[in-house]
């Protein structure tokens, strides 16, 4: 499709929905104000439960999943929306505070797509938004 800014305002909730599963409040409050000032809205959940759920609710495009979750973790959660969803699925970009290969290497495992190192680096977080964006989201 054409190329449009990232940071392009508009009414772009309507067609990319975000969903953020992450159990600490203020991670949740930086990665959606982080979002709000690119005018995207997320829906936000705290454990791999919540995101499935959710996910029986409504289709989101992009889940940005933290890894350590109580309850279900990221890790399983995501396995479990592959099984259930297979192609259809959201793209999963995993939110991670182990930058070790070993930690990246069991989000790709389980089938994540991407990850984002914790604490959050904005330029990097829409880095990956707009690189997922033009792939992906429909």
């Amino acid at each position: 499709g054409h190329k449009e800014g990232v940071f392009k305002k508009g009414k772009p909730e309507e067609v990319i929905s975000i969903l953020v599963a992450e159990d600490n409040i203020i991670n949740q409050k930086i990665v959606v104000n982080a979002f709000k000032m690119i005018g995207y809205s997320c829906d936000v959940v705290s454990n791999g439960l919540e995101v499935l759920s959710s996910l029986k609710r409504q289709h989101y495009s992009l889940i940005l999943m933290d890894v350590q979750m109580p309850e279900m973790d990221g890790l399983q959660a995501t396995r479990e929306i592959i099984r259930l969803y297979g192609r259809t699925r959201p793209v999963i970009i995993a939110m991670t505070a182990g930058a070790y290969e070993k930690d990246r290497q069991e989000c790709l495992e389980a089938g994540m797509d991407d990850f984002l190192t914790k604490p959050f680096d904005f330029e990097n977080l829409y880095n990956k938004f707009a690189q997922w964006k033009d792939k992906t989201f429909k």
